[in-house]
C-alpha cells in the first residue's frame, strides 16, 4: 500500500512542475478581487455614502447663488422744448450700471408627519441591505474558491488513481505476454489483458480531460490564466474531526445544529437581507400612512446687492429677507388609502417571505450538517476499505505471476482497488465541501469555528 500512495503522491506533483505554488488562502484572495458582483456591490455602496452626504447638504446647508449683472442705454430720445426739437444721449458710458447679488435660501420642514424619519430609515435600511448583498457575495466567491480548488485537487487524485491502474494493467499484460508465449494461459486470457490496458487507457485519458475542464473552472474564478501548482490538502489535520462527527450521535447532532444554528440565525446573509426586506415593507407603510397628515414647511431667504454707477462713479447697496409658510393638507384621503392596503400586502408578503427563507436556511444547514457526518464516516470506511483492497491486490497479483489467479481475478482485484481509492478521494475532498457550505451559511470566516463547535457538542455529550 505504501508503494501505491507513493506512486499517486509522485504523479500529482508531477502535474505543474514549475508553476506557481498556490495554496487555498491565496486562491480565496484571488477570487475575491475578481468577482465582478463584489465588485458591482461596493460600488454601490459607495454610491449610497455620496446619497447620504448628497441628502445632508440638501437637509442641513442653505442653497447659495451669486448672480451678476452690466447693463446700459443704447439710446435715449427726449423731446423737451416746445418747437418740439429733439435732443439724444446716446452715450454708453452714461448709461453703464454692474450690479451683483449674492442669495442665500433655506427651506425647513417643521411637520411633514414623519415623512422625513421614515424615509431616512428606509434609506438606511437600504444601505444596509446592499452591505449584506456585499457580505453575501464575499462568502460565495469564497465559497467558490474552496470548491474549485478542492474540485482541482481531487481531480488531480483521481487522475493519479487512472496512472496507477494503468501502470497495474500494463504489468498485467506484460506478464500475460510472456504466459502466452510459454503457453500457460490460453489467447482469451491475453485478450482481456490487453482489454484491461485498454479500458485503463481510456479511463486515464477521461481523468485527464476531467482535470483540465476543472483547472479552467478554476482559472476562471481566480482570474489568472495558466495552471497553477494547488497545495496538497493535509487531511490529517481533520483527523480528530473526522472521528469526532463519525462518532456522533442523533442527540449529539441535534446539539451541534442548535449551537450552528444560532450563529446562522443572526449571521446568515439570506436571512439578514430577508429580515431587512421585512422591515424595510414596515417602513413603507408607515410612510404610506403619514400621507394622512398635513406638511408645514418654512421658508427664508436673504439677499445682498452691491450696485456701481461709472457715471457718477457711486456703490450702491441693497439687501432684501423674506419668510414664508406653508401648510399641506391631502384631501385625496381615497389615494392614500390604497396605498396603505398596497402596503399592508407587502408587509404581508414579506413577513412570508422571511419565514421561508428561515425554512429553507434551516433545511440547507440540516443537509450541510448531516452531509458532513456523512462524509466524515465515509472517510474512515473507505480508508479501511482501501487498505482491504490494496492488501487484496498485492495477493491477487502475486497469485497472478505464479499463475495461481486468473486474469479477471487480476482485473476484479485493480478495479476494486481503483474504486475504493477514488471513494477514498471523494469521501474527503466532499466533507471539506460540506464545511465550506456551512461556513457561508454561517458566515464564519474560518472553518476551524466550525471544528471546535464540533469537538465542543462531542464533549458535551461525554459530560
Amino acid at each position: 500500500m505504501k508503494t501505491a500512495w507513493a506512486f499517486v503522491l509522485a504523479i500529482i506533483s508531477i502535474f505543474s512542475v514549475g508553476a506557481e505554488t498556490l495554496t487555498l488562502e491565496q486562491a480565496r484572495e484571488l477570487a475575491l478581487a475578481n468577482s465582478k458582483e463584489l465588485a458591482r456591490y461596493n460600488l454601490t455602496i459607495s454610491n449610497s455614502r455620496l446619497a447620504e452626504q448628497a441628502d445632508f447638504f440638501s437637509k442641513y446647508l442653505p442653497t447659495l447663488s451669486a448672480s451678476a449683472s452690466a447693463s446700459t442705454n443704447l439710446w435715449n430720445m427726449n423731446s423737451n422744448d416746445g418747437a418740439g426739437a429733439s435732443s439724444s444721449n446716446n452715450v454708453l458710458y452714461d448709461g453703464l450700471k454692474v450690479s451683483g447679488t449674492l442669495t442665500a435660501q433655506e427651506r425647513i420642514t417643521l411637520y411633514d408627519g414623519g415623512s422625513a424619519r421614515i424615509a431616512d430609515e428606509i434609506r438606511a435600511i437600504s444601505n444596509e441591505t446592499t452591505r449584506i448583498q456585499a457580505l453575501e457575495a464575499y462568502f460565495s466567491a469564497l465559497n467558490d474558491a474552496d470548491n474549485a480548488y478542492y474540485a482541482v485537487l481531487q481531480a488531480q487524485a483521481a487522475l493519479a488513481a487512472a496512472e496507477l491502474s494503468l501502470k497495474n494493467a500494463d504489468l498485467s499484460l506484460a506478464i500475460a505476454e510472456v504466459r502466452l508465449e510459454t503457453g500457460i494461459i490460453s489467447a482469451g486470457d491475453y485478450l482481456k489483458a490487453l482489454l484491461e490496458k485498454e479500458t485503463q487507457q481510456n479511463s486515464r485519458n477521461q481523468a485527464r480531460r476531467d482535470l483540465s475542464l476543472k483547472q479552467t473552472q478554476f482559472q476562471n474564478i481566480i482570474g489568472r490564466a495558466g495552471v497553477q501548482e494547488l497545495e496538497p490538502v493535509n487531511f490529517d489535520a481533520y483527523e480528530n474531526v473526522l472521528q469526532t462527527l463519525a462518532s456522533l450521535s442523533d442527540a449529539d447532532i441535534d446539539t451541534l445544529y442548535t449551537a450552528i444554528w444560532k450563529s446562522v440565525e443572526s449571521s446568515n446573509p439570506a436571512l439578514s437581507r430577508s429580515a431587512l426586506s421585512y422591515q424595510q415593507a414596515g417602513k413603507n407603510l408607515e410612510s404610506a400612512q403619514s400621507k394622512y397628515l398635513p406638511t408645514v414647511t418654512a421658508t427664508a431667504s436673504a439677499s445682498a446687492g452691491l450696485n456701481w454707477v461709472p457715471s457718477s462713479e457711486s456703490f450702491t447697496t441693497s439687501t432684501s429677507g423674506s419668510v414664508s409658510l406653508n401648510v399641506s393638507i391631502p384631501l385625496d384621503v381615497w389615494v392614500t388609502a390604497n396605498s396603505v392596503a398596497q402596503q399592508k400586502n407587502n408587509l404581508s408578503s414579506a413577513n412570508l417571505s422571511y419565514e421561508a427563507s428561515r425554512e429553507s436556511t434551516a433545511i440547507s444547514l440540516m443537509s450541510a450538517l448531516y452531509t458532513a457526518v456523512q462524509q466524515a464516516s465515509a472517510v474512515l470506511s473507505s480508508r479501511r476499505s482501501y487498505e482491504l483492497s490494496q492488501q487484496n491486490y498485492d495477493y491477487t497479483m502475486e497469485r497472478y505471476k505464479l499463475s495461481q489467479s486468473s486474469t479477471a481475478d487480476l482485473t476484479n482485484a485493480s478495479l476494486t482497488l481503483t474504486t475504493s481509492y477514488n471513494a477514498l478521494n471523494n469521501a474527503q475532498f466532499n466533507f471539506l465541501k460540506s464545511l465550506s457550505a456551512i461556513r457561508s451559511l454561517g458566515a464564519f470566516e474560518e472553518e476551524s469555528v466550525i471544528i471546535d463547535m464540533a469537538l465542543a457538542s462531542k464533549s458535551a455529550s461525554v459530560r
